[in-house]
């Protein structure tokens, strides 16, 4: 056994440090995916993945620890955090109510929910394990599946797999991408602790791929200036000069190569405002593709994680009692919210061995709003777009809009259900 201090399995990076010092409430801090199979699921089964799951990936097989200033991570070996249930019941991530871990999972018929707190992974880095478990999980069932990549116990944990991937990239030289106030849905409030409303969009992902090749768009470049339309149409007046701008973190592995599963993000925003409402949509998406082509960059990209890594560390690695970090990371967060209006994660598409892939029938992640009105989640499935927006407000307009927008391209697009979701707790 290594010790603490020289396990590289208790590395925390930078960006995902924040997440330490902040709260469910003030950063949507604990995501979630879920996971639907072809059977019902086996608890004994699926939690005995889940053990075999957590040796292969020792970076999550943590819990939390701290001192008079600082958190961090300690090396934990206890019942893993499966639990039967639907998921509605609302955890504290690293207490007793997850068996001291940072994620849970839970399990009802057919569905499972994974829930992850955030300094443990990006959503691509959860992902590695959430496939990883999978392929346990019918393995033991007695299923022929094969392992096509996945992380598997055959496999051994690197130290690169948990490393801080941004403090190894080169600060670059760039312009910088300018940040400015952005409109704010009114009457947005994390007050009372409350749940979001989770309103799911399904698409036939060749569909809108063909239209986006046909504007030499990108999938994000397409929807954003659709669904910030049916923002502004909502939510502005005829005056409001501040766009709406939807934030984007950008998935830094396609160009600075990493097997790392905690955060490895950069951030980029596209702007829609009342100048651009009036021209084409071709206009458009020329202009919103430009701004992401050159946020994207990358140069950019290393500006833009390189630098906010380092301003991070100065202040998170100070002489200071952990309140006042905290009060000062929740006031960060709270300050750089005003240069957004809506947060767009796209997890690209999921692929899974076909031996596995036939037994799961869906599999999409859901991020908590925190102090956003919305944040969408996009995910390509087995040939189907799921785009999950969680909001604040139980008013479905904004997205019946949005949906009517996409079928003005004849995009079958459809609000498949719409559901409640309060995130697993953290800080509060």
């Amino acid at each position: 056994m290594l010790k603490t201090n020289d396990n590289p399995a208790l590395t925390l990076d930078a960006n995902g440090k924040v997440y330490l010092y902040g709260s469910h409430l003030s950063c949507g801090c604990v995501p979630r995916f879920t996971v639907r199979l072809d059977r019902r699921v086996d608890g004994a089964a699926l939690e005995k993945a889940a053990g075999e799951t957590l040796g292969r990936f020792p970076q999550m097989a943590v819990g939390l620890a701290w001192d008079k200033s600082n958190y961090f991570y300690i090396p934990i070996d206890l019942p893993v955090p499966v639990f039967p249930g639907d998921g509605t019941t609302v955890r504290a991530m690293g207490t007793d109510d997850t068996n001291g871990y940072l994620f849970c999972i839970t399990y009802k018929d057919d569905t499972i929910h994974a829930d992850w707190f955030h300094s443990l992974a990006d959503g691509i880095g959860f992902l590695a394990f959430l496939k990883s478990l999978l392929y346990h999980y019918f393995r033991i069932l007695g299923l022929s599946v094969e392992a096509d990549g996945i992380r598997t116990s055959d496999t051994e944990f690197e130290a690169e797999e948990a490393e801080d991937a941004v403090m190894k990239i080169d600060l670059a030289d760039g312009n910088g991408y300018p940040r400015v106030p952005a409109f704010r849905v009114p009457g947005v409030t994390t007050q009372g602790d409350p749940e979001d409303t989770v309103v799911q969009i399904r698409l036939p992902f060749s569909k809108l791929h063909g239209i986006v090749k046909d504007y030499q768009a990108s999938p994000v470049t397409f929807i954003c200036p659709l669904f910030s339309s049916a923002v502004r149409e909502k939510h502005c007046t005829a005056e409001e000069e501040r766009p709406v701008i939807a934030s984007v973190p950008v998935n830094l592995r396609p160009y600075f190569p990493s097997k790392t599963t905690r955060c490895f993000i950069a951030g980029a925003g596209i702007p829609y405002d009342q100048k651009m409402a009036n021209l084409s949509f071709g206009d458009i998406l020329d202009i919103e593709k430009g701004l992401l082509d050159f946020q994207t960059q990358a140069h950019e990209l290393a500006r833009d994680a390189k630098r906010t890594a380092v301003e991070t560390l100065q202040l998170l690695d100070a002489d200071l009692p952990i309140e006042e970090k905290c009060s000062l990371v929740r006031a960060s967060i709270e300050q750089t919210s005003k240069q957004t209006t809506y947060v767009i994660t796209n997890m690209g598409r999921v692929d899974l061995p076909f031996s596995l892939e036939q037994h799961v029938k869906e599999l999409y992640p859901c991020l908590p709003t925190a102090v956003n009105p919305f944040t969408l989640a996009l995910v390509s499935y087995r040939g189907e777009l799921v785009l999950n927006v969680a909001q604040r407000s139980p008013d479905t307009g904004v997205c019946e809009r949005f949906v009517e927008l996409l079928n003005g391209f004849d995009i079958p697009a459809e609000i498949s259900k719409v559901y409640s979701f309060h995130t697993m707790r953290y800080g509060e």
